[in-house]
């Protein structure tokens, strides 16, 4: 456990508690809003939203977790929305079915890295295309997934924002083999959609 004075360290910037044991934070947590690293948080009202100096985003969970819920799965991770200042957004282990919609909201115009790893029960990928500064994307572990629709390119709850997908992205990478990427094709994918790509594995 960590300190009960940890709220009051107002202008903390770094903390890294990755591979430690901790099954709770300290009450008061979300009143650090200076923070910039934050490597593990398990509560679930984290208020990351309010935290406007994070620049990377690690949200992991546990492979020996069961799940009970999928809604409340999905409740969860996007109770975990973070400030539109981030740049880097890494989700591994992620149990629910479906990703918020807050993950591919245009007003994320900094964020340049995103990776999606181990998030077995998912069968669509978020609406990543109207991240306008999105230069490097990385999926894996996705077992359920076996196409890639027309919601990866474009936010559907947003008919009305006409942008081009993808603009920025430079590096897509898929480890998993998907067996339909919608009615474009893989090369189309590749080579038409994506016109700033440099390198599609």
């Amino acid at each position: 456990m960590l300190p009960n004075g940890m709220c009051n360290l107002l202008n903390l910037r770094h903390l890294d508690i990755w591979g430690t044991p901790l099954k709770e934070m300290p009450k008061g947590m979300g009143k650090l809003k200076q923070l910039y690293t934050l490597s593990y948080y398990i509560e679930r009202r984290a208020r990351i939203l309010d935290k406007k100096h994070i620049d990377e985003l690690l949200l992991k969970w546990s492979s020996a977790d069961m799940v009970s819920d999928l809604q409340i799965e999905g409740d969860i991770l996007n109770s975990l929305r973070p400030h539109t200042s981030l740049k880097e957004l890494r989700i591994e282990g992620y149990k629910g079915v479906i990703f918020p919609n807050w993950m591919g909201q245009h007003s994320y115009h900094n964020m340049t890295y995103v990776s999606l790893k181990s998030c077995k029960n998912c069968r669509k990928l978020p609406s990543l295309g109207q991240l306008p500064s999105l230069k490097s994307l990385r999926v894996e572990g996705f077992s359920e997934l076996k196409c890639i629709g027309d919601e990866f390119y474009k936010n559907e709850d947003d008919p009305t924002l006409h942008v081009a997908p993808f603009p920025s992205l430079e590096t897509l990478q898929f480890e998993d083999k998907i067996c339909d990427v919608g009615r474009c094709g893989t090369y189309y994918l590749a080579q038409k959609l994506f016109l700033s790509l440099r390198s599609f594995k």
